[in-house]
């Protein structure tokens, strides 16, 4: 007896061509970090505590659980907010395909930053940087 099955399809949301760099870092109260720009992506993830983000001529803050995803060559900073001594998580990266994006801040659930710490632990295994 043969069996099909009808496989569902899997858009191309992003595809990720490099990965430049994947860390985690806990700052002081009084931490500022002046901006920079580069041609790739950069996703910055508050795990604890909160900062405050230029994005372009945009500022804003990111408290627990939120994020920010700075398209490539996008001037950005942040600095220590609320007295709080923050744990970032940062992933950059290059990408082929990327979706247009509505709204760069958006709000990851637990699982979502667990999942980006896991991947922090096992990037030294699975990843070379050269």
């Amino acid at each position: 007896m043969k069996t099909t099955l009808k496989g569902c399809v899997v858009e191309k949301c992003i595809r990720i061509s490099a990965l430049f760099s994947a860390f985690e870092r806990i700052f002081d109260k009084d931490y500022y970090f002046g901006g920079e720009t580069h041609d790739f992506w950069e996703l910055v993830c508050v795990v604890e505590g909160a900062i405050r983000v230029t994005a372009g001529e945009d500022i804003f803050m990111l408290e627990e659980g939120q994020a920010v995803l700075h398209s490539p060559m996008e001037f950005h900073s942040f600095w220590s907010e609320k007295g709080t001594m923050p744990h970032i998580i940062v992933v950059t990266f290059a990408a082929d395909v990327m979706p247009a994006l509505k709204e760069r801040r958006f709000r990851l659930l637990e699982g979502e930053i667990e999942m980006l710490c896991g991947l922090l632990s096992e990037s030294e295994r699975i990843f070379r940087f050269e």
